[in-house]
């Protein structure tokens, strides 16, 4: 019912269905930050969620599109404003709205269809792994947390993707986050970047072969030593 479009009113108003609305809602003008986007891109992408139409309706519209466009464009505002420490608040908000743009693809990644429509998506003209390690170095905060982690989150779950390893392999720097991810300070990072190597590897020579090069076997081999050492007995990490 939520993608059903109701029949033509008699006012002449074009008819929407009650997610397309909120679509158009979430993409809307909004202040940096807005809480209310960032509500309206999680409802619309927590559709995915729900088996049959409504996860194909999402697919097929222009919300993954519109989300990576709108995702390469508060990393631009954040860019433009972060050498200036008198804009740190206007800053913080842009990144805000990046880790909204993040969350909302990470969950539209979370099965085949997806993963394959955002894979081929270009926000701002850039490939969304860019997007991601974009995100991944603009997170230099506290602050930005939560967009580091979803933008692992999306990684991994591109990589679980059938065609991600060629897309991986076309962006080698991807692989270097990874590896240096597994070694990352935080646990949820972490566990994310080893998934999605993980995954990678699978039936994926050509990742094995990237991997043996330019030092990535090294630092894997020795973030597997440390990483005991750096998170202790974080019940997190129990489960591996």
């Amino acid at each position: 019912a939520l993608t059903v479009t109701p029949p033509a009113s008699v006012d002449g108003e074009t008819p929407k269905s009650f997610a397309q609305r909120l679509m158009d809602y979430a993409f809307d003008k909004h202040v940096p930050g807005s809480s209310t986007q960032a509500l309206a891109l999680t409802a619309v992408a927590s559709l995915v969620s729900m088996e049959g139409p409504a996860r194909y309706w999402l697919v097929r519209s222009q919300f993954v599109e519109e989300t990576a466009m709108m995702l390469a464009f508060a990393l631009t505002k954040a860019r433009d404003v972060e050498e200036d420490e008198s804009k740190d608040a206007i800053r913080e908000r842009w990144m805000r709205t990046v880790t909204a743009c993040v969350k909302a693809l990470a969950s539209g990644a979370c099965f085949d269809d997806g993963q394959k429509i955002v894979l081929r998506s270009q926000g701002g003209g850039e490939h969304i792994l860019e997007l991601c390690l974009e995100v991944i170095g603009a997170a230099a905060s506290q602050s930005d947390v939560d967009a580091k982690r979803h933008a692992f989150m999306l990684m991994h779950n591109l990589a679980f993707h059938a065609g991600a390893k060629s897309h991986y392999s076309a962006h080698e720097v991807a692989l270097d986050c990874l590896t240096q991810g597994v070694s990352d300070a935080d646990p949820a990072c972490e566990a994310a970047a080893c998934a999605a190597l993980f995954a990678l590897t699978r039936n994926g020579q050509r990742i094995v072969a990237l991997l043996r090069e330019r030092g990535r076997d090294r630092a894997l081999r020795g973030a597997s030593k440390s990483t005991p050492r750096a998170h202790g007995d974080d019940p997190r990490l129990r489960q591996w």
